[in-house]
């Protein structure tokens, strides 16, 4: 499951209001003259943000923030044969009868278009394929992978005065 921005916010969110509500109960006189400063955003990602992000990371959750990166942890890869024994042997025979024809022996053939529309409709290659999905374990590693935008420095352009229309 791919949790966005705008999920990571509102969890931040719930944690923040659940905080200020303490922080009403008990000192009320404080909470009014609450001002948004350097040291309370910090605060705010340091003591809300970042243990949603570590939360939603433990549950196995992929964090995307459009056009800027992608946070993931890493599965464990199964071994073994994504499809059910007849379908994997009818593969197998299939590669073997057309070895050497490249993408042509694929990509036109109606043999192997048919053989692929049954593996997606057969039940047990689906109970396999969630067997070994399931089997996947998470791991402690942790992947990031920045959007090719990620590093571009974009500059800052001056402000200038609008220009007169000209009229013709």
């Amino acid at each position: 499951m791919t949790v966005g921005i705008s999920e990571l916010v509102e969890r931040t969110l719930e944690s923040v209001k659940k905080e200020d509500e303490k922080l009403r109960e008990e000192l009320p006189e404080v909470w009014k003259s609450f001002t948004t400063s350097e040291k309370i955003i910090l605060k705010v990602i340091k003591d809300h943000f970042i243990p949603v992000v570590r939360e939603t990371l433990k549950k196995g959750e992929e964090i995307e923030v459009k056009n800027f990166f992608t946070i993931k942890r890493q599965k464990t890869k199964v071994k073994g044969n994504k499809r059910c024994d007849k379908h994997e042997k009818a593969v197998e025979s299939y590669n073997k009868a057309n070895k050497g024809k490249g993408i042509e022996g694929y990509a036109g053939s109606p043999i192997w278009r048919k053989l692929m529309a049954e593996t997606r409709s057969c039940n047990s290659c689906k109970s396999k394929k969630k067997q070994m999905k399931d089997a996947a374990k998470l791991t402690t590693r942790i992947s990031f992978k920045p959007s090719p935008n990620f590093w571009i420095i974009t500059k800052k352009k001056a402000a200038t005065k609008p220009r007169p229309v000209r009229s013709r």
